[in-house]
Order: structure tokens, then sequence, then C-alpha cells
């Protein structure tokens, strides 16, 4: 599973179009 697909099932109504954004994101909520 990669970070984009974590990062897309936490704000599914949110997806982020770059992988460093999601990266981002996913550093941030965890």
């Amino acid at each position: 599973m990669s970070k984009r697909s974590i990062a897309a099932e936490l704000n599914p109504q949110h997806e982020l179009p770059s992988g460093a954004d999601a990266l981002q994101a996913f550093a941030g909520s965890a």
C-alpha cells in the first residue's frame, strides 16, 4: 500500500494531486 493510498483513505473527499503532498498529509496525520 502506498502512502498516497493511505492519504486518500484518510481524506477520501480531498484527493491530493501530488505524491509529495500526500506524503506530507500522511506525515502530518501520523
